[in-house]
C-alpha cells in the first residue's frame, strides 16, 4: 500500500532498485495498491524503493514536435521519494507486504 499525507495514491509507479547486484522491478499502483507476481519480483534483499506519481497541472505546454500543444504533468510525490529517495526496504524470500505512509513537510 502507497499512501501519501494519508491518502492512497490515486495512480503512480513504484520501483524497486536493488542496493547490490541484479535486477530492478517495478509495478504500477492503484488506488494506493500494487503487486508484483512472484515470477517477475525482485530476489531476497535490500533494495531502495522509489515512487512516482504524475498528475495534470491544468496547463498546455508546447509538446516536442514543437508544433503542438499538450498537458503539463508533475511528480505529485516528493523527490526525497523518487530520484532522491530515502526509503529502503530489504525484501525476504515469500509474500512481502509493505506500507509505503509518504508525508510531506
Amino acid at each position: 500500500m502507497v499512501t501519501l499525507n494519508g491518502n492512497p495514491v490515486e495512480k503512480g509507479v513504484i520501483t524497486f532498485i536493488p542496493a547490490g547486484k541484479g535486477a530492478s522491478a517495478g509495478a504500477k499502483i492503484e488506488s494506493g495498491k500494487f503487486m508484483i507476481p512472484k515470477q517477475q519480483g525482485p530476489s531476497p534483499g535490500d533494495y531502495r524503493v522509489e515512487i512516482d506519481s504524475s498528475v495534470p497541472t491544468g496547463k498546455q505546454i508546447l509538446s516536442t514536435d514543437g508544433e503542438t500543444m499538450e498537458d503539463e504533468f508533475e511528480n505529485s510525490i516528493p523527490p526525497k521519494f523518487n530520484r532522491l529517495t530515502e526509503l529502503k526496504v530489504t525484501l525476504k524470500t515469500g509474500n512481502n507486504q509493505h506500507l509505503f505512509d509518504l508525508e510531506t513537510d
